[in-house]
């Protein structure tokens, strides 16, 4: 008959696998992401409190982030000017991108808005002869290839009216694609139109500084006003 033999336990206890080490990139990112997250709590807890419990408090901010200024950044992206075929005026195309955004400090996180504007517009110097003005006849933006960005922070719906930061980015697009205009092509579209005016015999003095220097008023681009929440 055999023997069968029993193995003895081991009085030594058995080492665990050691863990793999945390990378420390991807700790220092959790722990960013939560405490944006936690501030983000924290915050709205604090809103609506104050809505709650002190009404008064939420509505002295909100008349506070309703009476911030706006902040104007443009970036003039390009400019090119081509001499038109038509007598009196010069064309240019200048694109242009404008940003739009309220300036409040701390109350951004809570009512901070902002809207971009980036596109083309081709803008028309000459002369109006029937009014005796001279400049800017004209802006015509392409509407094709234009882009607009809005950013609105959590609350921003109960200060302000949507459409008017992106109607305040299409206005500074108009003029800063304008003044642009003048300031590049100006000299060049007077020197042409005095020429033609003395080839006529009109005796027309065209001034040194334009008389029409910004954009008419331009109602398609106007957005429609919606009502405030």
């Amino acid at each position: 008959m055999s023997k069968q033999t029993t193995r003895e336990p081991s009085d030594q206890p058995r080492t665990p696998p050691a863990a793999r080490p945390v990378n420390p990139l991807v700790r220092l990112f959790a722990n960013r992401i939560f405490g944006l997250l936690a501030l983000a709590v924290g915050i709205v807890a604090i809103i609506g409190s104050c809505t709650i419990f002190a009404p008064n408090v939420f509505s002295q901010m909100v008349q506070a982030a309703q009476s911030a200024g706006l902040k104007v950044y443009t970036v003039v992206l390009g400019a090119t000017g081509n001499a038109a075929l038509k007598v009196t005026t010069y064309e240019s195309d200048v694109t242009v991108s404008t940003t739009v955004s309220r300036d409040m400090g701390i109350l951004s996180l809570l009512y901070g808005e902002s809207a971009q504007i980036t596109g083309t517009v081709r803008v028309a110097l000459g002369a109006d002869l029937k009014n005796g003005q001279f400049g800017i006849l004209s802006c015509d933006i392409d509407t094709n290839h234009i882009v607009s960005t809005e950013n609105r922070a959590i609350l921003a719906g109960t200060a302000f009216d949507q459409q008017k930061i992106k109607q305040e980015a299409y206005s500074a697009f108009e003029k800063q694609a304008a003044q642009q205009a003048i300031a590049d092509y100006w000299p060049e579209a007077r020197k042409r139109l005095q020429g033609q005016f003395t080839s006529w015999a009109l005796g027309v003095i065209v001034p040194d500084k334009p008389t029409l220097a910004e954009c008419p008023v331009n109602v398609a681009l106007q957005p429609t006003a919606t009502p405030t929440p």
